[in-house]
């Protein structure tokens, strides 16, 4: 868990050791690194550390919701629509560096984790999602999420060769029955 402040001397320290877990792990994986280490690159002390953070993952966590918590104010002052398959990862908030250095570290499970947390905003913006209930909103949740993740993680190990609008066209396709188009075609034999 991290811990919030709107202090702006933890905030710097915060970003710091952000920016530090970052350049460590370019050089070193994950499981590797110490607080230490974290400590040493951004040039704060443990205690400094462990006001803020009760570990180094959550120094991750930290970061991807300070990028999404960024992504979603900006995308309320742009049409709505940008949340929408076809512009969503040409609005993405996590840079190619970011997703590779959490890809290589088998880490894209944060990511799932905090993506987890926006998914009542995610379904404002869809219109059939708004009425699921029980464990259908689970089970749409998580089929939403790995199949994002999924696409992301293909496109980092392609070394970002697709563009982000053709990215946007794949997950269309791909979430195009969840808009009832496949429910429209008639079964083999009842034409």
């Amino acid at each position: 868990m991290y811990h919030p402040s709107s202090n702006p001397q933890a905030i710097r320290s915060k970003d710091r050791m952000i920016r530090g877990l970052l350049t460590l792990m370019e050089v070193e994986l994950y499981p590797e690194i110490t607080v230490t280490q974290i400590c040493q690159e951004a040039e704060v002390s443990r205690q400094t550390f462990y006001r803020n953070f009760d570990s180094k993952e959550d120094i991750l966590i930290y970061h991807l919701h300070c990028l999404l918590d960024t992504y979603l104010r900006n995308l309320h002052t742009r049409d709505s629509r940008s949340l929408y398959a076809q512009s969503l990862f040409e609005h993405l908030p996590f840079s190619h560096r970011l997703l590779t250095l959490l890809w290589r570290n088998h880490l894209f499970f944060l990511l799932r984790e905090v993506l987890l947390d926006y998914m009542e905003v995610v379904r404002q913006y869809i219109p059939f999602a708004q009425a699921l209930e029980g464990p259908s909103r689970d089970y749409f949740s998580d089929f939403v999420i790995d199949t994002c993740l999924s696409v992301l993680s293909r496109w980092v190990e392609n070394d970002f060769r697709e563009s982000p609008k053709t990215l946007g066209r794949i997950i269309t396709l791909l979430f195009s029955g969840l808009t009832g188009t496949y429910a429209e075609t008639p079964e083999p034999g009842n034409a």
